[in-house]
């Protein structure tokens, strides 16, 4: 009897694990967020001090601490794309900033340095990440979102 209890324990763990995986790689690791929405709705569910936008891109933390690249339609009326990356660290090191080179997509460069911490410039496409050293490395873009050049500098203040 004990034996039937404990196969029912498992296949009941089994099936929470099953239902919690789909829900991860359908709606959890976006944070609701899904490719079709109207970026009303994202706002509703993601509040507008939780997530940075650059052009046609919103950039914001899932619930499990990975980078999320979310990429709007032309017109802004809708969610085209849902990208996640791991995130190893809060902030990204100086060897991650130096990896990153001239040529490369917004994607590629959230998959190595994480979520932007924002943008300090104004009118040019360029996103700022905080390094653990407390350096901003500041990535440009250009119109095609094709990274440009990066700089680092301290912190003003």
């Amino acid at each position: 009897m004990k034996r039937k209890k404990y196969v029912i324990l498992l296949c009941c763990a089994l099936c929470a694990l099953l239902i919690f995986s789909i829900w991860y790689t359908t709606r959890g690791r976006f944070k609701g967020a899904y490719t079709g929405m109207s970026t009303a709705q994202f706002e509703d569910i993601i509040p507008r001090d939780q997530f940075f936008g650059l052009g046609s891109y919103i950039f914001y933390d899932n619930l499990f601490g990975n980078a999320v690249v979310a990429k709007v339609s032309d017109d802004y009326k809708t969610i085209e794309e849902l990208r996640c990356f791991d995130k190893f660290t809060i902030h990204p090191t100086r060897a991650a900033a130096e990896s990153i080179s001239k040529g490369m997509d917004v994607y590629e460069v959230v998959s190595k340095l994480g979520t932007p911490y924002g943008s300090f410039t104004s009118g040019m496409l360029s996103m700022s990440f905080l390094l653990d050293d407390g350096t901003f490395c500041q990535v440009y873009f250009n119109t095609t979102r094709e990274m440009l050049v990066t700089s680092t500098r301290l912190p003003e203040g």
